[in-house]
């Protein structure tokens, strides 16, 4: 008999630990905020949800709060479907949402729209929560989210200094020829033709009064002499 009761006992010991691991297994009812990590600049938009999972659970209604860690809300806004005794805003993020007919399956809440502030870590927390069934408690819990929020890097600005290149170049002498048109050359002879027979003409003028005035001297001095020989001839005659 004392052999059996020894082999009880050993047997109860070796199922204790089952029966705590179906326990812990069973899990009860939670919230689920996704995604639950994230990688976003500074000042970058991120969309979480929030949503029931049941775990088997019946899910009637839902309590809680949302708190907000480096990130500035921009909305809140409730899924379809839903009964709302408590709507939540960025102003008061408390909620108490209930569900028609209860839910067995995972159900989106909310969804929630927010900026990033700060370089560092962000995250979204819903506090006192309280899952409840039919006219029981079935969760209060909900999972870690993480957001890492990096500064966003400046565009580098590359200076290069101006390079001076020198190239040496040969003296030559370059004689540049220009191509005169043709109307261009036709007006040169014409003003040519114009100012040779101009010149033709003075010269023609001035030999002329050339020959003129030596014409008049010698008149003159003709009749210079005619005076002076007349006036001679009278002298004498006078004198006679």
């Amino acid at each position: 008999m004392k052999m059996k009761k020894n082999k009880i006992k050993i047997s109860f010991m070796l199922l204790a630990p089952l029966f705590v691991f179906a326990g812990i297994v069973s899990a009860e009812s939670s919230l689920y905020v996704s995604p639950e990590t994230s990688t976003v600049n500074t000042n970058s938009n991120i969309t979480s949800y929030v949503s029931v999972i049941p775990n088997g659970e019946k899910v009637c209604v839902v309590k809680g709060s949302l708190s907000f860690n480096n990130l500035d809300c921009k909305s809140i806004v409730m899924a379809e479907g839903l009964m709302a005794q408590k709507v939540p805003t960025c102003s008061d993020p408390n909620f108490t949402l209930g569900i028609p007919t209860c839910t067995l399956v995972n159900k989106n809440l909310l969804t929630v729209q927010s900026n990033t502030k700060n370089s560092g870590t962000a995250n979204i927390s819903l506090m006192n929560l309280n899952i409840i069934g039919e006219g029981v408690s079935v969760g209060s819990k909900s999972n870690n989210v993480n957001y890492t929020v990096n500064a966003p890097q400046e565009p580098k600005v590359v200076t290069q200094e101006p390079k001076v290149i020198v190239e040496e170049v040969e003296d030559s002498e370059i004689e540049v020829i220009e191509e005169v048109p043709e109307e261009v050359t036709e007006e040169f002879k014409e003003t040519d033709l114009q100012k040779a027979s101009l010149s033709d003409l003075s010269e023609d003028n001035t030999s002329k009064t050339f020959a003129v005035e030596n014409r008049i001297i010698i008149y003159s001095i003709i009749v210079i002499l005619l005076i002076i020989l007349v006036a001679m001839y009278i002298k004498n005659s006078r004198k006679d």
